[in-house]
């Protein structure tokens, strides 16, 4: 009864929030990738993204040094991205300075909401670096999103390349405006444990950082919540004055639960009281220790999909996975050219999760260009996923009958089952030709 509907302008929409000024809450990265900042790739390295304290960035902060990694044959990748908040059916402009260790390297700015394909323009713009710092703006109309979340990227797709990024701007707007932090100050609080992940009765070993024009007064004020979001107020930290603050300390146990996870939220505030950085939060995480963690379980069930970096195997360890489900033995990765066989990189990889005590599910898959039974052409059609490229049947079955053979004997005691393909069901994954929009799936 009574129900009537109205149409709302975009201000009354955003109603008293404030897009005003730089979106996102961190902007430069004298600690590394920091929340809400992440990498998001299946080739991700902690050692490929970390703070170049010898190349100071056009902000006076050091710069975030990029090493791109392997994904595919002649194909590397890196990648971060962080979310903002923001209203739909706006103009944003997207804006960092960067440099490249070689001219001519491209990236990609990619800004948008997370539903959409945002390597599709209008939500991509290819940029090309040279070996001095130049600022790089892209501006794109954004349509709503449902929670008012958006994603801004830098995406590296294409050559091997290291690069450098600093001070990182959203704002609303088709111009390019002066850089400006979020805040007074920004800062970060980051977990030394991988992923924030503890066990029981360990404590949580944290890292702030504070950065741009700290003074006197100044404080952290933090609090801890449960996942029922019930709070618990966590001392003030007093920041020394500088152009940076550092310090490490250890999160005070205040009676939290014991187990379970923690959103850690924070933000600097004045001599005044009032706020000087937009809040930031932290994600932590304490369980128990998982039964057998030093042992091998080839009868368990329990898998998951994993990137085989330094940290994330002894990480799905303890929380007790056994079994890692592995796509990184790609037939094109160790016999790029016929008879030329090369398992360097792959035994690293193995070698890395079986030291974490987890068995692996390998997938035998990734043909190489050679033995593909069709090439796609250049330019790729429309509608073709350029990733589905090395998922062709192979021309001479015997051809992929010695790999699966080269893989078993030198792998013997370490990889403990195999899988032939991955989800040939779809036939984007186990295609033979493309055409009028559509893959040609065999029998």
């Amino acid at each position: 009864d009574e129900v009537k509907i109205e149409y709302l302008s975009p201000d009354e929409v955003a109603g008293s929030s404030d897009l005003q000024g730089n979106l996102l809450r961190v902007s430069s990265f004298p600690d590394g990738i920091a929340p809400p900042w992440s990498p998001f790739h299946e080739s991700y390295r902690p050692e490929n993204y970390r703070t170049d304290a010898e190349v100071i960035g056009p902000t006076g902060q050091p710069a975030l040094r990029v090493e791109t990694a392997a994904l595919e044959p002649n194909k590397y990748v890196a990648a971060i991205i962080t979310p903002f908040f923001g209203m739909g059916e706006r103009y944003y402009t997207f804006s960092f300075w960067a440099k490249a260790e070689n001219s001519g390297h491209q990236l990609n700015m990619r800004m948008g909401p997370p539903s959409q394909q945002l390597w599709h323009e209008p939500y991509q713009k290819v940029i090309t670096l040279g070996k001095e710092w130049k600022r790089f703006k892209h501006t794109v109309k954004i349509p709503y999103s449902a929670d008012a979340c958006f994603l801004a990227q830098i995406f590296n797709w294409g050559s091997k390349a290291v690069f450098w990024v600093d001070g990182v701007q959203v704002e609303v707007g088709e111009e390019l405006g002066e850089f400006k932090r979020s805040g007074r100050v920004e800062a970060v609080i980051q977990a030394e444990a991988p992923y924030g992940l503890i066990l029981a009765g360990e404590q949580f070993r944290l890292r702030l950082t504070v950065y741009d024009d700290v003074v006197d007064g100044m404080l952290l004020k933090s609090e801890i919540f449960d996942v029922f979001g019930k709070p618990w107020n966590l001392p003030d930290i007093p920041l020394s004055p500088g152009k940076t603050f550092r310090k490490n300390f250890i999160l005070p146990e205040l009676g939290q639960p014991p187990l379970g996870s923690y959103r850690l939220e924070y933000r600097v505030v004045d001599k005044d009281g009032q706020a000087v950085s937009k809040v930031g939060e932290l994600i932590l995480h304490r369980v128990r220790p998982a039964k057998f963690a030093n042992e091998f379980l080839i009868d368990s069930p329990f898998g998951t999909h994993i990137t085989s970096n330094s940290e994330m195997p002894a990480v799905a360890r303890k929380l007790g996975f056994t079994w890692a489900r592995m796509f990184g033995l790609q037939w094109q990765s160790v016999e790029r050219e016929k008879g030329l066989w090369n398992f360097d990189g792959m035994d690293k990889t193995i070698d890395n999760i079986i030291n974490s005590k987890m068995c692996i599910l390998g997938i035998l898959e990734g043909v190489p260009v050679w033995a593909r039974s069709w090439i796609m052409p250049n330019p790729a059609p429309k509608g073709y996923n350029n990733w589905h490229a090395k998922n062709v049947p192979p021309k001479n079955n015997d051809d992929f009958g010695e790999y699966a053979k080269r893989i078993a004997e030198r792998y013997k005691g370490k990889i403990q089952a195999f899988e032939t393909w991955n989800e040939p069901f779809l036939p984007g994954f186990l295609n033979k030709g493309f055409e009028n929009g559509k893959y040609i799936h065999p029998s």
